[in-house]
């Protein structure tokens, strides 16, 4: 998946815009009918030409599996008896799916961008709430997955927005800023609280990810055993500095939580009950696999 940083800068609402973003290293392959189906969805053909494969199961602790069935329920609509509220619906999840959900999570194994990719999502869930009338079918479902969000902001927090420090696609000016920022003492410093963000009104628009930092952003580099003597710096010499190169490709290869998660399941579900029934002899195949 570390290969999506290079092909997930832009995802355009076209279908040729994500023909280009398939890898054979996808931990599911829930993730590349994902893809498939959005670049179909979009009226293009994918990789291997247009191919649809028996729904799996469905999970309340996992979106993907219904994006995939109204995905293919959209798609199949016209062989399907749906009222225009059902179908109104399914069309609108759909278009969630692929307009909104899909390029955060293919970036989401990304260290560098997690911290914008979360603040961007806040500032889009509050952009379609303003725009869509109160008892509008949209707005409800851009509510309901924006407080769901809400609850997986971690990467807005003081220690980790400093990955965002080694993001290619971040300015420099907003790199200038949140290395001003982790001047401030954390005692004094007036963080954004996740009360205030869920509020989702227009003054999260005015959000910066310098908001986020304070001197508590340094524990990052305490925590990963490195001085950063980059910061001292301006950010446009930073990619010539030693210690940053070292740093960026040690940060952009740290495993992230929805990552090993997801080849987690995907490896428990590949070997669940493939050789033996004892929970405790499991959980040895699993170490065992993966370090293979």
């Amino acid at each position: 998946m570390a290969k999506y940083q290079s092909s997930c800068n832009t995802f355009p609402n076209s279908a040729s815009a994500y023909t280009f973003v398939f890898q054979d290293n996808c931990p599911r392959d829930d993730y590349k009918y994902y893809l498939k189906y959005t670049v179909t969805f979009l009226g293009g053909v994918p990789p291997g030409g247009v191919k649809f494969y028996k729904p799996g199961a469905v999970s309340r602790a996992r979106f993907m599996g219904r994006a995939l069935y109204c995905l293919l329920i959209a798609m199949f609509s016209n062989q399907f008896e749906l009222t225009d509220e059902e179908r109104t619906c399914v069309i609108e999840v759909s278009m969630y799916a692929v307009i909104a959900h899909l390029k955060p999570w293919f970036e989401a194994n990304i260290p560098s961008r997690a911290p914008s990719i979360d603040l961007e999502l806040v500032k889009k869930f509050e952009f379609e709430l303003s725009r869509h009338k109160k008892n509008d079918a949209r707005k409800t479902l851009w509510r309901t997955a924006g407080y769901r969000f809400l609850a997986h902001l971690w990467y807005l927090s003081p220690e980790l927005v400093s990955l965002a420090l080694f993001d290619d696609n971040g300015s420099d000016e907003d790199k200038a800023k949140i290395v001003s920022a982790m001047d401030i003492p954390t005692d004094t410093s007036d963080l954004p609280h996740k009360a205030f963000i869920a509020k989702l009104d227009k003054s999260v628009q005015n959000l910066q990810l310098c908001d986020f930092a304070n001197e508590g952003s340094k524990l990052l580099f305490t925590k990963l055993g490195v001085e950063p003597d980059f910061l001292k710096k301006p950010p446009q010499d930073w990619k010539d500095d030693p210690s940053y190169q070292s740093l960026c490709a040690l940060v952009n290869n740290l495993p992230l939580v929805n990552d090993a998660a997801e080849r987690g399941v995907g490896l428990a579900a590949k070997f669940n009950n493939v050789l033996t029934k004892s929970e405790s002899q499991k959980q040895g195949l699993y170490l065992v696999v993966a370090k293979d």
